[in-house]
Protein backbone atom coordinates (compact mmCIF):
# COMPACT_ATOMS: atom_id res chain seq x y z
CA UNK A 1 0.00 0.00 0.00
CA UNK A 2 2.83 2.30 0.98
CA UNK A 3 4.51 1.37 -1.80
CA UNK A 4 1.33 2.15 -4.74
CA UNK A 5 1.29 5.49 -2.41
CA UNK A 6 4.33 6.59 -2.81
CA UNK A 7 4.15 5.35 -7.09
CA UNK A 8 1.10 7.42 -7.45
CA UNK A 9 2.61 10.67 -5.43
CA UNK A 10 5.91 10.27 -7.83
CA UNK A 11 3.29 9.72 -11.14
CA UNK A 12 1.45 12.89 -9.67
CA UNK A 13 4.80 14.95 -9.34
CA UNK A 14 5.90 13.75 -12.96
CA UNK A 15 2.49 15.28 -14.23
CA UNK A 16 2.50 18.26 -12.78
CA UNK A 17 6.60 18.88 -14.03
CA UNK A 18 5.22 17.62 -17.16
CA UNK A 19 2.87 20.13 -17.31
CA UNK A 20 4.26 23.12 -15.89
CA UNK A 21 7.29 22.17 -18.19
CA UNK A 22 4.98 22.36 -21.21
CA UNK A 23 3.30 25.73 -19.72
CA UNK A 24 6.85 27.09 -19.41
CA UNK A 25 7.24 26.32 -23.04
CA UNK A 26 4.27 27.72 -24.24
CA UNK A 27 4.95 31.00 -22.55
CA UNK A 28 8.52 31.24 -23.92
CA UNK A 29 7.02 30.65 -27.43
CA UNK A 30 4.13 33.46 -26.62
CA UNK A 31 7.03 35.66 -25.44
CA UNK A 32 9.08 34.85 -28.60
CA UNK A 33 6.41 35.09 -30.87
CA UNK A 34 5.41 38.39 -29.43
CA UNK A 35 9.09 39.56 -29.72
CA UNK A 36 9.54 38.34 -33.28
CA UNK A 37 6.02 40.71 -34.06
CA UNK A 38 7.40 43.75 -32.69
CA UNK A 39 10.95 43.36 -34.06
CA UNK A 40 8.87 43.12 -37.36
CA UNK A 41 6.77 46.25 -36.51
CA UNK A 42 10.12 47.99 -35.54
CA UNK A 43 11.81 47.09 -39.15
CA UNK A 44 8.53 48.08 -40.98
CA UNK A 45 8.11 51.31 -39.14
CA UNK A 46 12.28 52.47 -39.87
CA UNK A 47 11.44 51.44 -43.39
CA UNK A 48 8.29 53.65 -43.78
CA UNK A 49 10.30 56.82 -42.37
CA UNK A 50 13.22 56.05 -44.56
CA UNK A 51 10.56 55.72 -47.57
CA UNK A 52 8.86 59.47 -46.21
CA UNK A 53 12.70 60.91 -46.39
CA UNK A 54 13.15 60.06 -50.00
CA UNK A 55 11.82 63.06 -51.68
CA UNK A 56 10.41 61.46 -54.62
CA UNK A 57 8.87 58.91 -52.63
CA UNK A 58 6.79 61.76 -50.41
CA UNK A 59 6.10 64.14 -53.45
CA UNK A 60 4.15 60.79 -54.98
CA UNK A 61 2.13 60.15 -52.11
CA UNK A 62 1.03 63.66 -52.03
CA UNK A 63 -0.03 64.43 -55.28
CA UNK A 64 -1.44 60.90 -55.17
CA UNK A 65 -3.87 62.71 -52.32
CA UNK A 66 -4.12 65.28 -53.84
CA UNK A 67 -5.76 64.06 -56.71
CA UNK A 68 -7.73 61.60 -54.50
CA UNK A 69 -9.48 64.53 -52.12
CA UNK A 70 -10.17 66.01 -55.38
CA UNK A 71 -11.51 62.99 -56.99
CA UNK A 72 -13.32 61.74 -54.21
CA UNK A 73 -14.89 64.95 -52.80
CA UNK A 74 -14.93 67.25 -56.05
CA UNK A 75 -17.40 69.66 -54.55
CA UNK A 76 -15.20 70.85 -52.01
CA UNK A 77 -11.61 71.55 -53.21
CA UNK A 78 -8.97 73.31 -55.33
CA UNK A 79 -5.22 73.55 -55.78
CA UNK A 80 -2.75 71.79 -57.65
CA UNK A 81 -0.13 71.43 -54.50
CA UNK A 82 -2.03 72.37 -51.58
CA UNK A 83 -5.47 71.68 -50.89
CA UNK A 84 -8.62 74.14 -50.37
CA UNK A 85 -12.11 74.78 -50.20
CA UNK A 86 -13.44 75.52 -53.48
CA UNK A 87 -16.13 77.76 -51.97
CA UNK A 88 -12.94 80.34 -51.34
CA UNK A 89 -11.56 80.55 -54.37
CA UNK A 90 -13.32 83.21 -56.02
CA UNK A 91 -14.01 86.97 -54.19
CA UNK A 92 -12.00 85.85 -51.49
CA UNK A 93 -8.98 87.66 -50.06
CA UNK A 94 -7.21 84.17 -48.58
CA UNK A 95 -6.15 83.49 -51.94
CA UNK A 96 -4.68 85.97 -53.99
CA UNK A 97 -5.83 86.43 -57.87
CA UNK A 98 -4.73 88.53 -60.77
CA UNK A 99 -4.37 92.31 -60.06
CA UNK A 100 -5.65 91.73 -56.62
CA UNK A 101 -4.70 94.53 -53.87
CA UNK A 102 -2.12 92.74 -51.54
CA UNK A 103 -2.82 92.36 -48.00
CA UNK A 104 -1.01 92.45 -45.02
CA UNK A 105 -0.80 89.51 -42.56
CA UNK A 106 -1.36 91.19 -39.84
CA UNK A 107 -4.85 92.24 -40.83
CA UNK A 108 -5.70 88.63 -41.02
CA UNK A 109 -8.57 88.73 -37.92
CA UNK A 110 -7.82 85.76 -35.02
CA UNK A 111 -11.24 84.29 -33.27
CA UNK A 112 -10.00 82.15 -30.24
CA UNK A 113 -12.00 79.15 -29.67
CA UNK A 114 -10.67 77.76 -26.42
CA UNK A 115 -8.02 74.58 -25.39
CA UNK A 116 -8.36 71.80 -28.23
CA UNK A 117 -11.06 69.21 -26.32
CA UNK A 118 -8.43 66.63 -24.44
CA UNK A 119 -5.54 68.95 -24.25
CA UNK A 120 -3.03 69.69 -21.29
CA UNK A 121 -1.46 72.97 -22.23
CA UNK A 122 0.75 72.73 -18.82
CA UNK A 123 1.68 68.80 -19.78
CA UNK A 124 5.16 69.18 -20.34
CA UNK A 125 6.88 65.98 -22.51
CA UNK A 126 5.27 63.32 -23.95
CA UNK A 127 1.76 61.58 -22.89
CA UNK A 128 1.93 58.21 -24.40
CA UNK A 129 -1.95 58.22 -24.33
CA UNK A 130 -2.32 61.37 -25.47
CA UNK A 131 -6.33 62.06 -24.86
CA UNK A 132 -6.39 63.88 -27.80
CA UNK A 133 -6.02 60.34 -29.53
CA UNK A 134 -9.02 58.46 -29.43
CA UNK A 135 -8.89 54.10 -29.91
CA UNK A 136 -9.78 54.26 -33.38
CA UNK A 137 -6.44 55.82 -34.49
CA UNK A 138 -4.31 53.01 -32.11
CA UNK A 139 -6.22 50.52 -33.66
CA UNK A 140 -5.39 51.73 -37.22
CA UNK A 141 -1.52 51.89 -36.42
CA UNK A 142 -1.33 48.23 -34.93
CA UNK A 143 0.31 47.10 -37.96
CA UNK A 144 2.30 50.40 -37.83
CA UNK A 145 3.80 51.25 -34.83
CA UNK A 146 5.96 48.84 -32.61
CA UNK A 147 4.05 49.75 -30.19
CA UNK A 148 0.12 50.62 -31.25
CA UNK A 149 -1.50 50.97 -28.20
CA UNK A 150 0.97 54.58 -27.38
CA UNK A 151 1.24 58.10 -29.53
CA UNK A 152 2.98 58.36 -32.88
CA UNK A 153 5.21 60.83 -30.92
CA UNK A 154 6.29 58.06 -28.02
CA UNK A 155 7.15 55.91 -30.90
CA UNK A 156 9.14 58.09 -33.17
CA UNK A 157 11.23 58.87 -30.52
CA UNK A 158 11.99 55.47 -28.71
CA UNK A 159 12.34 54.07 -31.79
CA UNK A 160 13.45 56.07 -34.69
CA UNK A 161 15.41 58.62 -32.00
CA UNK A 162 13.04 61.81 -33.22
CA UNK A 163 14.04 64.66 -31.20
CA UNK A 164 10.67 66.04 -30.86
CA UNK A 165 8.84 69.63 -28.53
CA UNK A 166 5.68 69.96 -27.24
CA UNK A 167 5.51 73.21 -27.00
CA UNK A 168 1.95 75.28 -26.92
CA UNK A 169 0.66 75.74 -30.17
CA UNK A 170 -2.31 76.69 -32.08
CA UNK A 171 -5.01 74.66 -33.98
CA UNK A 172 -7.04 75.61 -36.95
CA UNK A 173 -10.76 75.30 -35.95
CA UNK A 174 -12.08 77.19 -39.79
CA UNK A 175 -10.60 79.40 -42.53
CA UNK A 176 -13.15 81.91 -43.83
CA UNK A 177 -13.96 85.68 -45.12
CA UNK A 178 -15.85 88.08 -42.98
CA UNK A 179 -17.40 90.28 -46.18
CA UNK A 180 -19.10 92.94 -44.02
CA UNK A 181 -15.81 94.09 -42.82
CA UNK A 182 -13.50 92.50 -45.60
CA UNK A 183 -11.42 90.93 -43.10
CA UNK A 184 -9.74 87.42 -43.37
CA UNK A 185 -10.79 85.46 -40.64
CA UNK A 186 -8.87 82.73 -38.88
CA UNK A 187 -10.45 80.60 -36.16
CA UNK A 188 -8.09 78.86 -33.61
CA UNK A 189 -7.73 76.32 -31.01
CA UNK A 190 -5.27 75.96 -28.69
CA UNK A 191 -3.19 72.69 -27.67
CA UNK A 192 0.30 71.14 -27.59
CA UNK A 193 2.61 70.31 -30.43
CA UNK A 194 2.72 66.82 -29.50
CA UNK A 195 -1.05 66.52 -30.34
CA UNK A 196 -0.31 67.66 -33.86
CA UNK A 197 1.97 64.86 -34.67
CA UNK A 198 0.17 62.39 -32.67
CA UNK A 199 -3.07 63.25 -34.83
CA UNK A 200 -1.74 64.28 -38.11
CA UNK A 201 1.13 62.15 -38.65
CA UNK A 202 -0.70 58.85 -38.75
CA UNK A 203 -2.39 59.86 -42.23
CA UNK A 204 1.13 59.90 -43.72
CA UNK A 205 2.60 56.79 -42.67
CA UNK A 206 -0.78 55.02 -43.42
CA UNK A 207 -0.59 56.17 -46.53
CA UNK A 208 3.11 54.88 -46.81
CA UNK A 209 2.30 51.78 -45.06
CA UNK A 210 -0.63 50.95 -47.73
CA UNK A 211 1.67 52.05 -50.61
CA UNK A 212 4.64 49.93 -49.86
CA UNK A 213 3.48 46.91 -48.19
CA UNK A 214 -0.48 46.71 -49.50
CA UNK A 215 0.46 48.45 -53.22
CA UNK A 216 -2.90 50.66 -53.15
CA UNK A 217 -2.55 53.76 -54.67
CA UNK A 218 -5.96 55.17 -52.95
CA UNK A 219 -6.60 54.72 -49.24
CA UNK A 220 -8.16 52.11 -48.47
CA UNK A 221 -12.08 51.62 -47.00
CA UNK A 222 -11.41 52.17 -43.49
CA UNK A 223 -8.45 54.22 -43.71
CA UNK A 224 -7.72 57.51 -41.59
CA UNK A 225 -8.41 59.70 -44.41
CA UNK A 226 -11.79 57.77 -45.09
CA UNK A 227 -13.30 58.07 -41.59
CA UNK A 228 -11.72 61.68 -40.86
CA UNK A 229 -12.60 63.98 -43.34
CA UNK A 230 -9.95 66.75 -44.31
CA UNK A 231 -12.61 70.03 -43.88
CA UNK A 232 -13.49 68.83 -40.16
CA UNK A 233 -10.86 70.17 -38.15
CA UNK A 234 -12.34 68.72 -35.10
CA UNK A 235 -11.35 64.95 -35.72
CA UNK A 236 -7.40 65.97 -35.10
CA UNK A 237 -5.07 68.77 -34.18
CA UNK A 238 -4.35 70.70 -37.41
CA UNK A 239 -1.57 72.81 -36.64
CA UNK A 240 -0.87 75.83 -38.19
CA UNK A 241 2.65 76.41 -40.09
CA UNK A 242 3.36 79.96 -41.79
CA UNK A 243 5.71 79.76 -44.76
CA UNK A 244 6.98 83.11 -45.80
CA UNK A 245 8.80 84.22 -49.26
CA UNK A 246 12.18 86.93 -48.22
CA UNK A 247 12.78 89.13 -51.08
CA UNK A 248 15.71 91.36 -50.36
CA UNK A 249 15.08 94.48 -52.57
CA UNK A 250 18.00 96.37 -54.30
CA UNK A 251 20.78 94.74 -53.21
CA UNK A 252 24.53 95.66 -54.69
CA UNK A 253 25.43 93.61 -57.37
CA UNK A 254 29.55 92.69 -56.91
CA UNK A 255 30.40 93.17 -60.25
CA UNK A 256 29.02 96.57 -61.39
CA UNK A 257 27.44 97.98 -58.74
CA UNK A 258 23.97 97.77 -60.31
CA UNK A 259 20.96 96.89 -57.46
CA UNK A 260 19.28 93.69 -58.03
CA UNK A 261 16.39 91.96 -56.64
CA UNK A 262 16.75 88.05 -54.35
CA UNK A 263 14.74 86.18 -52.75
CA UNK A 264 16.26 82.98 -49.91
CA UNK A 265 15.12 79.17 -49.73
CA UNK A 266 15.73 76.89 -47.12
CA UNK A 267 17.84 73.33 -47.77
CA UNK A 268 15.81 71.33 -45.05
CA UNK A 269 17.84 68.84 -43.07
CA UNK A 270 18.78 67.90 -39.70
CA UNK A 271 16.54 67.45 -36.80
CA UNK A 272 13.44 68.85 -38.38
CA UNK A 273 10.04 67.75 -37.49
CA UNK A 274 8.42 67.69 -40.65
CA UNK A 275 9.64 68.14 -44.74
CA UNK A 276 13.22 66.39 -43.90
CA UNK A 277 15.51 67.20 -47.05
CA UNK A 278 13.64 69.50 -48.64
CA UNK A 279 13.61 72.87 -49.99
CA UNK A 280 11.42 75.42 -48.85
CA UNK A 281 11.06 79.04 -48.38
CA UNK A 282 12.29 80.78 -45.51
CA UNK A 283 11.65 82.13 -42.54
CA UNK A 284 8.56 79.64 -41.81
CA UNK A 285 7.29 77.89 -38.42
CA UNK A 286 4.03 76.98 -36.67
CA UNK A 287 1.62 79.89 -35.57
CA UNK A 288 2.53 79.59 -31.45
CA UNK A 289 2.03 82.06 -28.12
CA UNK A 290 4.93 83.34 -27.26
CA UNK A 291 3.31 85.25 -23.45
CA UNK A 292 -0.02 84.83 -23.86
CA UNK A 293 -1.67 83.41 -20.21
CA UNK A 294 -4.22 81.07 -21.27
CA UNK A 295 -6.14 81.77 -17.91
CA UNK A 296 -7.32 84.88 -19.22
CA UNK A 297 -10.62 85.35 -20.53
CA UNK A 298 -11.20 84.47 -24.13
CA UNK A 299 -11.63 88.32 -25.07
CA UNK A 300 -8.57 89.21 -23.56
CA UNK A 301 -6.69 86.32 -25.37
CA UNK A 302 -8.61 87.22 -28.60
CA UNK A 303 -7.98 91.33 -28.30
CA UNK A 304 -4.00 89.93 -27.55
CA UNK A 305 -4.29 87.78 -30.79
CA UNK A 306 -4.91 90.42 -32.93
CA UNK A 307 -2.60 93.12 -31.48
CA UNK A 308 0.63 92.24 -29.97
CA UNK A 309 0.73 88.05 -30.82
CA UNK A 310 -0.77 88.07 -34.00
CA UNK A 311 0.73 86.08 -37.34
CA UNK A 312 3.54 88.90 -37.59
CA UNK A 313 4.78 87.25 -34.21
CA UNK A 314 6.07 83.81 -35.81
CA UNK A 315 7.31 85.32 -38.89
CA UNK A 316 9.76 87.81 -36.82
CA UNK A 317 10.67 84.71 -34.66
CA UNK A 318 11.52 82.36 -37.04
CA UNK A 319 13.27 85.28 -39.38
CA UNK A 320 15.53 85.72 -35.49
CA UNK A 321 15.90 82.35 -35.50
CA UNK A 322 16.77 80.77 -39.03
CA UNK A 323 18.14 84.00 -41.04
CA UNK A 324 19.53 86.36 -38.13
CA UNK A 325 21.55 83.05 -36.76
CA UNK A 326 19.53 83.99 -32.95
CA UNK A 327 18.53 79.90 -32.11
CA UNK A 328 17.97 81.90 -28.46
CA UNK A 329 14.62 83.06 -29.82
CA UNK A 330 13.12 79.89 -29.55
CA UNK A 331 12.55 80.14 -25.88
CA UNK A 332 11.70 83.74 -25.54
CA UNK A 333 9.12 84.53 -23.54
CA UNK A 334 8.36 88.50 -24.49
CA UNK A 335 7.28 89.84 -27.96
CA UNK A 336 9.39 93.20 -26.41
CA UNK A 337 12.73 91.55 -26.91
CA UNK A 338 11.68 89.92 -29.61
CA UNK A 339 11.14 92.79 -31.54
CA UNK A 340 14.23 94.40 -30.61
CA UNK A 341 16.06 92.60 -33.46
CA UNK A 342 13.68 94.74 -35.87
CA UNK A 343 14.45 98.14 -34.78
CA UNK A 344 13.36 99.80 -37.92
CA UNK A 345 9.74 97.31 -38.39
CA UNK A 346 12.21 95.38 -41.01
CA UNK A 347 9.20 92.83 -41.71
CA UNK A 348 5.97 95.28 -41.95
CA UNK A 349 5.71 94.58 -45.94
CA UNK A 350 4.72 91.11 -45.19
CA UNK A 351 1.43 89.93 -47.37
CA UNK A 352 -0.96 87.19 -47.84
CA UNK A 353 -0.88 84.64 -50.81
CA UNK A 354 -3.00 81.95 -49.86
CA UNK A 355 -3.12 79.12 -47.75
CA UNK A 356 -4.33 75.35 -47.37
CA UNK A 357 -3.93 71.62 -46.58
CA UNK A 358 -0.94 69.38 -47.20
CA UNK A 359 -3.03 66.56 -48.73
CA UNK A 360 -0.10 64.24 -47.05
CA UNK A 361 -0.14 64.99 -43.38
CA UNK A 362 -3.85 66.99 -43.66
CA UNK A 363 -1.95 70.17 -41.37
CA UNK A 364 -2.76 73.70 -42.74
CA UNK A 365 -0.25 76.26 -43.98
CA UNK A 366 -0.73 79.77 -44.58
CA UNK A 367 1.99 81.51 -47.07
CA UNK A 368 3.17 84.67 -48.01
CA UNK A 369 5.88 87.15 -49.01
CA UNK A 370 7.91 89.71 -47.17
CA UNK A 371 9.75 92.35 -48.94
CA UNK A 372 13.05 93.99 -47.24
CA UNK A 373 14.94 97.01 -48.91
CA UNK A 374 18.83 96.36 -48.84
CA UNK A 375 19.60 99.59 -47.28
CA UNK A 376 18.04 98.29 -43.90
CA UNK A 377 21.13 96.76 -43.20
CA UNK A 378 19.41 93.41 -41.54
CA UNK A 379 21.04 91.23 -43.72
CA UNK A 380 23.79 93.41 -45.54
CA UNK A 381 23.53 96.65 -48.22
CA UNK A 382 25.41 94.43 -50.67
CA UNK A 383 25.42 91.13 -52.16
CA UNK A 384 29.05 90.62 -50.97
CA UNK A 385 28.09 91.48 -47.16
CA UNK A 386 24.54 89.08 -47.40
CA UNK A 387 26.61 86.13 -49.10
CA UNK A 388 29.21 86.61 -45.56
CA UNK A 389 26.17 86.89 -43.62
CA UNK A 390 25.09 83.80 -44.98
CA UNK A 391 28.07 81.80 -45.25
CA UNK A 392 28.83 82.51 -41.47
CA UNK A 393 24.91 81.78 -40.62
CA UNK A 394 25.62 78.60 -42.78
CA UNK A 395 28.63 77.76 -40.58
CA UNK A 396 26.60 78.24 -37.26
CA UNK A 397 23.69 75.82 -38.62
CA UNK A 398 26.52 73.44 -39.26
CA UNK A 399 28.42 74.18 -35.87
CA UNK A 400 25.49 73.85 -33.50
CA UNK A 401 23.36 70.82 -33.46
CA UNK A 402 20.59 72.05 -31.53
CA UNK A 403 20.56 74.71 -34.45
CA UNK A 404 21.64 72.29 -37.32
CA UNK A 405 18.46 73.07 -39.81
CA UNK A 406 20.02 73.32 -42.96
CA UNK A 407 21.20 75.90 -45.06
CA UNK A 408 19.90 79.36 -46.72
CA UNK A 409 20.42 79.93 -49.89
CA UNK A 410 19.92 82.97 -52.44
CA UNK A 411 18.74 83.33 -56.24
CA UNK A 412 18.00 86.30 -58.59
CA UNK A 413 14.08 87.03 -58.33
CA UNK A 414 12.80 86.57 -61.76
CA UNK A 415 10.29 84.15 -63.43
CA UNK A 416 12.72 81.94 -64.70
CA UNK A 417 14.07 81.23 -60.94
CA UNK A 418 10.52 80.70 -59.51
CA UNK A 419 9.54 78.29 -62.52
CA UNK A 420 12.66 76.22 -61.86
CA UNK A 421 11.60 76.08 -58.12
CA UNK A 422 8.00 75.35 -59.53
CA UNK A 423 9.36 72.31 -61.08
CA UNK A 424 11.68 70.71 -59.02
CA UNK A 425 11.14 68.21 -57.19
CA UNK A 426 12.79 68.91 -54.21
CA UNK A 427 10.47 71.60 -53.22
CA UNK A 428 8.24 71.64 -50.79
CA UNK A 429 4.09 71.95 -51.72
CA UNK A 430 3.68 75.39 -49.84
CA UNK A 431 6.57 76.68 -52.11
CA UNK A 432 5.09 75.12 -55.31
CA UNK A 433 1.81 77.16 -54.31
CA UNK A 434 3.07 79.82 -53.35
CA UNK A 435 5.32 80.26 -56.64
CA UNK A 436 2.14 79.24 -58.72
CA UNK A 437 0.47 82.24 -57.26
CA UNK A 438 3.49 84.59 -57.71
CA UNK A 439 4.30 84.01 -61.28
CA UNK A 440 0.04 83.52 -62.52
CA UNK A 441 0.42 87.56 -61.86
CA UNK A 442 3.63 88.22 -61.37
CA UNK A 443 3.87 91.98 -62.75
CA UNK A 444 1.01 93.59 -60.88
CA UNK A 445 2.63 91.71 -57.66
CA UNK A 446 6.50 92.95 -58.22
CA UNK A 447 4.70 96.66 -59.20
CA UNK A 448 2.99 96.86 -55.69
CA UNK A 449 6.55 95.68 -54.04
CA UNK A 450 8.50 98.12 -55.78
CA UNK A 451 10.99 95.55 -57.91
CA UNK A 452 11.13 97.17 -61.05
Amino acid sequence: MFVQSISAFLNSNAGILTFVGLLGAFIMFLRKYAENRKSKRIRRFEKICSTLRKKEKTLSYENMMNKWYKKEYKENFEGNYLLYKKALCKNNKWFHQREMKLIKLKSIKIRYFGIFHGSNVNAIGDEPNDPIVAEKYYQQMKNIFPEPKKSFVFNAIEYLKKKYWSDTTFALKDFSMDYKTEKVVLDVYVGKYFSALNTCMPFQYETAYEDIFKNLKEPSRKSLRRKFPLLKTDNRFVKIGVSILTIIRNIESENNGTRQNIFLLHRRSGPVAAQEDQIHVVPSGEFQPVEIDFSLSREIIENTLNNSENLMTTVEREFAEEILGKPEVIKLGNCGVLRKYFPKNDLDNTYLLGAGFYPLDTHFDIFGITVIDACSHILGYSLGELKHSLYELNQKHKGEESFSEGKIEWYPFDEVELRNFLNNQDATLSLKSLFELILDDFEYISEQLNLH
